[in-house]
């Protein structure tokens, strides 16, 4: 388009003067966002050519505008250099104000290395959460959005259109009219701000249903008025060159820098305003000065970015992050019931905090009766600005309303229907306080702030209700639901900011099972002795972790279909290490769609020598791709980095489809069947570090995961390929043991998910060859599983697998069912009783050469298939072995196991208690023809049913002697 050819013109001609191209650069993205709007959706080429001009422009504007904030700190840098040593010679440093008075200190973060700036993968989260209900809102560069063009040829008005209408506007037949003209009505030019500065008492709001947004004016006006520090008037543009105030723009073009999607951004909008086409009310929020017109715009810039003005309202705590940027805090006020010690912590948290301008407050109430509220003087579900924090110390100290003797706890209040106030006790109506030295107190305290001459003290009871009013803390814990706290973010001096994408392919949909495939970060402290510059010795560091979700479309309340619940836990763990369950948490979040999640950690340093923690971002049910953007302030450095994700679908990683079936479906150790249970071996082929072993029920990735998964385990079994006969040399242990054992365990059985983790240690000391098995808890649980092996890093990794056939496949079964008799003297014990074969005997006659496997397992009461263990009796110690014999199945009175044929004994000749599944005697080669005595005994004489399963290749005759 023109636009584009212009700024490439305008960048060419003068490339050191960026602010000009930036804006020839944002023009030509409106002209493309206008273009794209206006293509009917049936040109799905020419849409998907503009969008491609448009988002290359955005990804332009954002380096254009990184690399000159670059080169601006950059010759800042170099000035304060230049200039710091006349200063030195010329200045005494002054004295360091009391600790008391002393604003936060505003220690000096680690500089960012030269060239450093957004990631190309930030810059693409940036680029894509610019566009917010259909409108575009680049990310804000002071020295180049505050020199915007604001004296046009003829009145401005908004590329996008008209701020969509609420039903109320609309239904007072709503007309846009400019402020020259409403204003002229009343007699007064218009003003951006009346003389005195913004006041926070002549704020009301009108038809408009966004009293959370109103209410955030208000308390950051107050704020601003108390503290002369600049919330409201930086914000609004164009403004006085030399006072730095916003102005009244006649042209009508103004500019507001609101906080979205992680960044500053630019909101552009005309001072077209909905005014009644009947009486000319204006019909939006708006000061009782009806020429000033900050509130107004604010709203307006505000609205626009949020869809228009039937905004819903309700947590000022967004809004006012988005006003100010500060970090956003909410408090249920449940949680101070019957909680006296959290009520006392949170009590001189505010106190302390808003006296000193750490913070600034609002808080809402829940759904209050009707008849209940209109009595007490409280409005429903309604958001009021807390304008100041107070202690009684008058010696008429109202004794009933603390019962425990403490001092009366009070909050300055404001709704900003600037009408409605509350009735209880201290309010206007409470003539006995207010006539009292309590009275007294409060209207010394309150006229020194916000005192103007359009507001009086109340306590009188001809006083006009302006909706200001007193109230006890205890009734706010009767009658509201939450406080909401923004918080200064200049109490932290270390900082760190990243912006990510998760694609809705990553992970499960609902992670209840692992949250191993979620994003994760590691968060890691330097030790205590190494800090430097602070001003304590002591190791105590808080942390506050802010998860903002980035939202493209308008959001309400009542659809919550669409709306992403998101929240952030927290765990201790080794640097770079991910968490794949959920439970050890040192703080574990609430699911909420509030677009931003805060949880703060006050941390005690002295102990760890380098304390780790690792980040999770969790979603609850999710269905979408999602941006968002983790921010990270601390009162100690710091260093977090996001932890790699797990390459599972990198060609290198491999998938293996499997289930249990009625063959194979044999349950835990605790049974007999064990053994039945799917085996697979993998074949390393190259090295790789480290390796991950998934394994999934076919539930995994639904919705209802936790629910339709069933309990299952992982074992691997290092070091062979053979199918595994036993479990006895293995234990419960993991790969983290200083010892790890010849197989592995995913640990308790979990619902629908399990894993190993084989590390670089283990892998090092030539691992080749693991054989896998899955299980259920359960015997005969039928359904299917998926198996994944990742190799992290995939790089150089070679994996094979083959499934190992089941034991006995393809050989000749016969089943015996024999008992160890104590009358008889068949229950002989092993060979240290000298009567080890007298022990049940079974002759089989190989007439030609075979293969033949031998597994004994002991019954409980003669119960096919039903071991001890699962009667509740612990399984003995037992052996079955293989010997040569005579046809008359003879053997030497010092037979024992060591002298078994070919090795044909179970585990070695060694006797294993604990096996459930019995134990398994095979021959390193092949039986010729001949004569052999199959014998199972138990370690110790004991009286006990036995089953002996004999698989052979060939047919053999088998007898019980």
């Amino acid at each position: 388009m023109a636009q584009h050819a212009a700024a490439r013109a305008a960048e060419a001609e003068a490339p050191a003067q960026s602010d000009i191209a930036v804006d020839g650069y944002i023009a030509a993205a409106e002209s493309y966002m206008q273009a794209l709007n206006a293509l009917p959706r049936a040109e799905a080429a020419a849409r998907a050519a503009v969008r491609e001009q448009l988002e290359y422009v955005i990804d332009y504007v954002s380096a254009l505008k990184a690399r000159a904030q670059q080169e601006q700190e950059q010759q800042q840098k170099q000035q304060q250099q230049q200039q710091a040593p006349a200063a030195a010679a010329l200045q005494w440093p002054e004295p360091p104000k009391t600790a008391e008075i002393a604003p936060p200190a505003a220690a000096e973060p680690p500089q960012d290395p030269p060239g450093a700036a957004y990631t190309p993968q930030e810059l693409d989260v940036l680029r894509r959460s610019s566009r917010i209900n259909g409108h575009l809102f680049v990310p804000w560069l002071d020295d180049l959005d505050a020199q915007e063009k604001f004296s046009l040829p003829e009145p401005f008005e908004d590329p996008d259109g008209h701020v969509p209408l609420s039903a109320k506007q609309k239904k007072k037949e709503a007309a846009w009219m400019r402020p020259s003209d409403y204003a002229a009505k009343c007699g007064h030019a218009p003003v951006m701000i009346a003389h005195g500065g913004v006041n926070p008492l002549v704020v009301k709001q009108d038809i408009v249903t966004d009293c959370s947004f109103v209410a955030s004016l208000c308390i950051a006006a107050a704020y601003e008025q108390r503290f002369q520090k600049r919330l409201i008037t930086n914000i609004i543009f164009p403004a006085d060159i030399r006072t730095k105030q916003p102005v009244y723009n006649p042209f009508g073009k103004y500019v507001v820098k609101l906080w979205a999607n992680g960044v500053p951004r630019k909101v552009v909008i005309d001072d077209l305003l909905p005014v009644s086409a009947d009486t000319g009310q204006l019909l939006s929020s708006c000061t009782t000065r009806k020429n000033e017109l900050w509130v107004s715009l604010i709203e307006k810039a505000y609205l626009k970015l949020n869809g228009g003005y039937d905004f819903p309202g309700g947590n000022s705590g967004i809004d006012l992050f988005a006003l100010t940027g500060w970090i956003p805090e909410r408090v249920p006020v449940t949680e101070l019931i019957n909680a006296p010690s959290k009520e006392e912590r949170l009590w001189e948290q505010l106190k302390s905090a808003f006296h000193y301008g750490d913070c600034i407050i609002t808080m809402s109430t829940g759904d209050i009766p009707k008849q209940e509220a209109k009595a007490i003087g409280l409005v429903p579900m309604h958001v009021y600005a807390v304008l100041n924090v107070y202690e009684l110390t008058s010696s008429e100290q109202d004794a009933e309303s603390t019962g425990d003797g403490k001092k009366t706890r009070l909050l300055q209040v404001k709704n900003p229907w600037r009408k409605l106030s509350w009735k209880g006790p201290y309010s206007r109506h409470d003539k006995a306080r207010w006539d009292s030295a309590i009275g007294d107190e409060l209207r010394v305290y309150q006229r020194q702030f916000y005192a103007t001459e359009e507001t009086e003290a109340e306590g009188t009871d001809g006083q006009q209700d302006d909706g200001l009013f007193w109230i006890d803390f205890n009734s706010v814990k009767q009658y509201f639901e939450s406080l909401y706290m923004n918080w200064n973010p200049e109490l932290f001096p270390f900082k760190g900011v990243c912006h990510e994408h998760w694609p809705v392919e990553l992970g499960p949909v609902n992670d209840s099972l692992t949250l191993g495939f979620n994003p994760q970060y590691s968060l890691t402290f330097s030790k205590c002795s190494r800090l430097e510059g602070t001003s304590t010795s002591t190791g105590s560091c808080t942390v506050w972790v802010l998860l903002s979700r980035h939202v493209s479309t308008i959001e309400r309340d009542t659809d919550y279909s669409n709306q992403q619940f998101l929240t952030l836990h927290v765990y201790r763990g080794a640097p770079g290490k991910r968490v794949f369950y959920n439970h050890c948490a040192v703080s574990r979040g609430t699911y909420s769609n509030n677009p931003h999640t805060l949880v703060s950690l006050d941390l005690d340093l002295a102990d760890d020598s380098e304390p780790s923690f690792t980040l999770v971002a969790s979603q609850y049910e999710k269905f979408a791709a999602l941006d968002y953007t983790l921010s990270i302030f601390s009162t100690r450095p710091f260093t977090c980095e996001p932890i790699p994700q797990l390459a599972t679908t990198a060609p290198t990683s491999i998938v293996i489809p499997g289930a249990w079936d009625t063959a194979c479906a044999g349950g835990r150790p605790f049974y007999s069947t064990f053994m039945n249970n799917p085996q697979i071996h993998l074949q390393l082929q190259k090295p790789c570090r480290s390796l991950f072993l998934f394994l999934e029920t076919e539930a995994f990735f639904s919705k209802d995961a936790k629910d339709a998964s069933f309990p299952i385990n992982l074992r691997a079994a290092l070091h062979t390929r053979e199918r595994v006969c036993g479990l006895h040399a293995a234990s419960n242990a993991t790969a983290e043991d200083e010892d790890p054992p010849k197989v592995l365990s995913s640990g308790e059985y979990r619902p629908g998910f399990c894993f190993i983790e084989v590390d670089a240690d283990t892998l090092a000391s030539g691992l080749h060859d693991i054989v896998l098995i899955p299980s259920t808890f359960k015997r005969d649980v039928l359904g299917k599983f998926t198996l994944r092996v990742v190799s992290d890093p995939p790089a150089g990794a070679s994996i094979a697998y083959r499934q190992l056939s089941p034991e006995g496949h393809g050989m000749e079964l016969t089943r015996l069912r024999g008992k160890w008799d104590m009358q008889t003297g068949s229950a002989a014990g092993c060979s240290n009783y000298g009567c080890y074969t007298f022990n049940p005997r079974y002759l089989v006659h190989v007439t030609q050469e075979c293969d033949m496997l031998a597994r004994l397992l002991v019954e409980a009461d003669g119960s096919p298939g039903e071991s001890p263990t699962e009667g509740g009796i612990i399984t003995p110690s037992i052996n079955v072995s293989v010997f040569e014999s005579t046809s008359e199945g003879d053997l030497l009175l010092s037979t024992n196991p060591k002298l078994a044929f070919a090795d044909a004994t179970s585990a070695h000749g060694v006797y294993v208690s604990g096996a459930p599944s019995g134990v398994l005697a095979k021959a390193t080669r092949r039986y010729p023809p001949g004569w052999y005595i199959v014998l199972p005994s138990t370690f110790e004489p004991q009286e006990l049913h036995f089953e002996l399963r004999l698989y052979t290749s060939t047919h053999v005759d088998v007898r019980s002697l």
